[in-house]
């Protein structure tokens, strides 16, 4: 009795064991699959810090789409590009996918939920008290912002600025915050962000540093991928969801806003 017992305990256990290995073999096969893809090829824009940097390597919105395909398991390249290939490239099949897209660039491919927000306002030198509480101030006041704001930033920045004979567009944009100093003009107007950060970068260049106050008179402007296939949208909507309730999202942008303030807080403490 005591040897058939055992050998029924030993068959129950092998049994056992043979179904979690046949429940497993899916996981293992899909793994090895993730872990054998090709890398999808992603378009990116030129270098844009805080956004994009280091050729693609760094950066808000590249460790955001890094952490996203990571958790998807999926190997990813970037290839920068200006926003003009983006498009042509993208609706031409040459290339899987294209980041930091609007609603309406383009209607090839699928849309996925938005991951990035450039937040666009006007800083001014504190110390003048500028009067800007909305858009159509602009009007009224010498204004610089980046290579063709008035086509990116919207119908109702370009009504605001586009009869005014004291609104330049000039490139580089890190060339703005030295004009804003000199008082060539009354108002840099473009992303939060790439502001302060061009403004820390002044200071560690020049050693010159002045208090701005910063207007927020647009709304923000969110920003999604787009990709060949639904299921990568599908992966991509999935993955972002689960790093934003992680705190990874969250932790990534703070990350580099923490740094650039941290540098302009040492900046005016001088």
């Amino acid at each position: 009795m005591g040897s058939n017992s055992a050998n029924k305990n030993c068959l129950a256990g092998f049994f056992k064991a043979s179904t979690r290995a046949l429940y497993a073999l899916p996981l293992f096969y899909a793994a090895s699959a993730l872990a054998d893809s090709a890398a999808l090829k992603l378009a990116s824009r030129p270098n844009l810090p805080p956004y994009v940097q280091d050729g693609a390597q760094t950066g808000i919105e590249i460790d955001i789409v890094k952490a996203v395909f990571k958790h998807a398991g999926q190997p990813i390249e970037f290839v920068q590009m200006d926003r003009v290939e983006m498009i042509s490239r993208f609706e031409a099949g040459g290339i899987e996918g294209t980041l930091t897209q609007s609603t309406t660039a383009t209607n090839h491919g699928c849309l996925t939920k938005w991951y990035l927000v450039h937040q666009n306002v006007g800083f001014t030198i504190l110390e003048k008290e500028v009067a800007l509480t909305s858009l159509p101030d602009l009007g009224a006041l010498s204004v610089v912002s980046f290579d063709n704001a008035k086509v990116f930033l919207g119908k109702d920045f370009r009504t605001a600025v586009e009869s005014n004979p004291n609104y330049k567009e000039i490139a580089p944009q890190s060339s703005h915050i030295g004009l804003l100093y000199k008082g060539e003009f009354d108002v840099i107007f473009g992303d939060e962000w790439i502001i302060r950060y061009v403004q820390r970068q002044h200071f560690e260049k020049t050693g010159e540093y002045q208090e701005l106050r910063v207007h927020h008179i647009m709304k923000p402007t969110l920003y999604s991928a787009r990709f060949q296939k639904q299921e990568t949208c599908d992966m991509f909507n999935t993955s972002l969801r689960a790093i934003r309730r992680s705190g990874e999202y969250d932790k990534i942008i703070d990350g580099y806003h923490y740094r650039i303030l941290l540098a302009g807080n040492k900046a005016s403490a001088k």
